[in-house]
């Protein structure tokens, strides 16, 4: 693991804000990647039987937050609305419009089985986010999820900070992050390259429930801790 250093955290904010504008829309995850996942927990958590609560870390416009919500509730229209739709990109306004919407509200505790986002980019208005640096988040926010979840790890500027913070998010009796991250050359809009699934599992110790090659370069990881 290899980091390019910025020379301070102002500097870093902005150029992760105006990375963020310029990708708002695009989101890596797909329905059928969230399902995957919540199968291989499922069959990891077996008899025992969670509520999850889920936080999406650099999630931008916050489509992967909709697509958790979806994929590990148990509404099955719904699942099978998503199913239908991931098979056609022609679709994707109707998702944006009427579908992610469905079952957003205000930020709240008060349910366990709900997606919350943290988003640095001030654009990410939505009831469900919260605009924070995801090295800096509230105390409130400490022991509260069950699923963990970023593709957005090669965005921190300390990934031994990043990592610390991330893990004061976890319910002590059970969580699962999944981890998602490219083996590229650190840029500055990418501070951390050359990850490895050894780079991971020495930051977030646990129980390794699943990992994959998907391609030459993105890989995932799932450990329960």
């Amino acid at each position: 693991m290899e980091i390019k250093k910025h020379k301070d955290i102002i500097s870093y904010e902005k150029i992760q804000i105006e990375r963020s504008r310029q990708k708002f829309d695009f989101c890596k995850v797909s329905y059928n990647d969230v399902s995957r996942w919540q199968k291989i927990i499922k069959e990891d958590l077996k008899k025992n039987h969670l509520n999850f609560r889920i936080c999406c870390l650099g999630t931008r416009s916050g489509k992967e937050v909709d697509l958790f919500r979806i994929g590990f509730s148990n509404n099955l229209f719904l699942k099978l609305i998503m199913r239908m739709f991931s098979i056609s990109k022609i679709l994707e306004k109707f998702l944006q419009l009427i579908v992610y919407p469905i079952n957003r509200k205000k930020i709240s505790f008060d349910k366990m089985d709900y997606a919350y986002g943290v988003e640095i980019n001030p654009d990410a208005k939505r009831k469900d986010i919260l605009i924070a640096n995801f090295d800096l988040l509230p105390k409130d926010w400490y022991n509260k999820f069950n699923v963990i979840f970023s593709n957005s790890f090669d965005q921190s500027m300390n990934p031994i900070k990043t990592s610390e913070q991330w893990k004061k998010l976890a319910e002590s009796k059970s969580t699962y992050f999944i981890i998602c991250f490219s083996y590229t050359e650190p840029t500055l809009t990418d501070p951390v390259g050359y990850i490895t699934f050894e780079d991971i599992k020495s930051l977030f110790p646990g129980k390794v429930i699943y990992c994959s090659k998907n391609i030459s370069t993105y890989h995932e990881i799932i450990i329960k801790n």
